[in-house]
Parts: structure tokens; sequence; C-alpha cells
């Protein structure tokens, strides 16, 4: 399969492409409208595993680097990994762009939050987490601002604030730069040991935080200053991991 759709490029069939995706994007919002996946549940924005995956695949940032993610989906040996539905294979985001229906959270109980950037910095959906005891139910709750969601996808952690802020306005133009006390907070109300997210160019993968945040990234051709990474891990390696630099033996470069 993997051979054919490096063809399929190659030979620029379009519509043989455009198949491809209908098909992919079906399957995924039939996931999304029935609420269910395997081991898991869906909920508008989020996914809650119920329980860990045997293996899990975490690709980072892909901006369109289709020479980087064939060669990762080579070395997991992809179609035979995803034949099992208890292998699961995460994107963090931004493939070429960003899309207002995307999975913006991943919870894998007791273990690890999933995010495409960073953690919103306020307490209402933190609060909200609490009083519910499931991400995808605080995330309709009316009271909840949009700007939560947004910050999800923009904001970037920073090792430090002025004046000792729990964050201050990102030199993106959007989003916030967010203080290791919001990661603190979050990793208590999701029981989670880890926060791991993209977003940000850097050597394939950096911890920031005191080993709370992992990010992860996998693009090379549009950041040639920078390496591409992925996370290959099973259930009991997860279990034993507690923080981002255990995680390191687990993350594999692209060459």
């Amino acid at each position: 399969m993997l051979e054919e759709f490096e063809d399929l490029f190659v030979e620029v069939r379009a519509q043989a492409l455009m198949n491809v995706l209908e098909n992919a994007t079906a399957a995924i919002e039939k996931e999304r409208q029935i609420g269910y996946i395997t081991g898991g549940k869906v909920n508008s924005q989020v996914v809650e595993m119920d329980s860990i995956p045997e293996e899990l695949v975490i690709i980072g940032d892909i901006h369109g680097d289709l020479q980087s993610l064939l060669w990762v989906l080579k070395d997991i040996d992809f179609e035979t990994r995803l034949t099992n539905p208890n292998n699961k294979l995460i994107f963090l985001g931004d493939y070429v762009d960003r899309g207002s229906n995307s999975i913006g959270i991943v919870r894998i109980p007791k273990q690890l939050l999933i995010v495409h950037g960073g953690l919103p910095t306020g307490d209402d959906l933190i609060l909200s987490i609490r009083s519910r005891n499931t991400l995808g139910s605080a995330v309709h709750d009316p009271f909840i601002d949009s700007t939560d969601m947004e910050e999800i996808l923009w904001n970037d952690p920073m090792e430090q604030i002025d004046n000792g802020l729990d964050w201050e306005y990102s030199r993106r133009g959007y989003g916030k730069h967010f203080a290791i006390t919001v990661s603190e907070r979050w990793l208590e109300a999701s029981s989670s040991k880890l926060v791991i997210r993209g977003h940000e160019p850097c050597q394939g993968f950096k911890i920031n935080h005191h080993g709370m945040i992992l990010t992860l990234f996998s693009c090379k051709e549009a950041y040639p200053g920078f390496q591409a990474a992925y996370i290959r891990i099973t259930r009991e390696q997860l279990q034993n991991l507690h923080d981002g630099p255990e995680f390191v033996p687990y993350i594999k470069k692209v060459p």
C-alpha cells in the first residue's frame, strides 16, 4: 500500500488521491457521529481513551513534508501495525493547515494529555473538568469560552515569564506563553503524567517545565534548520514512565 501511495504522488493521479481522502474523511466522520472508536470515545473535539493502547505511535506537525511522513510510516510498518485496532497512531496536527473541526485533545487515562499547541491559561475549563470528570463534557460546558480551545491550538510553554505571572501574550500574535504553574494545574486536573504537544519547530523534540511538557515535531522540509522525530511506545513501557526525560529512548529521529 505504501509503495502505491508513493506512486500516486509521483504520477499525480489526482482522482485516486481524492478517493483515498474522501474514504478516510468518511470513516473519521462516522466515528465522530457514533462517538466511538476502538478503546475510546469521541466527543466533539476530544478523544478520551478508555484504556492504554497496546502500541502507541505519535507523529508531530507534518506541514506537508511527505518524505518524512512516508519514512515514519515505513519505519513502523504501519500496514501491519494498524490491522490491530488496539494500536493507535496519533497525529498532533498541522498536516498542511488547520481546520475548525480538528480534534483538539486526546486523553489516555492516568498517562498522557495530548494537544496540538498548549494548555489554556484560565481556570474555567479545569474547574469544569473537575466537576464533570470528563474532558468531552467539559468542552461543551456553556460557560467555557471559545478562547480556551483557541489556546489549545496556539499556546506555547515558556520557562520564565516576567514578574512570576502564569502567562504572557505570545510573540506569534496569537495565543499565549504559559508558565510551569499552568502545566502543574492541568496535569493534576486531568490525572496525567505528561503533556505531549506539537506546534513548535525543534530538533525533533524538546522538554519543558521540569519534564511535564514534551514537544514533538515531525517536519524537516519546511524547516531545514530543524529535525523531525516521532514516538513509538508499548503499553507496558508507557505505564512505567513518569515524565518527559523518560520518554527520550522511545523518540526516533527521521534521518
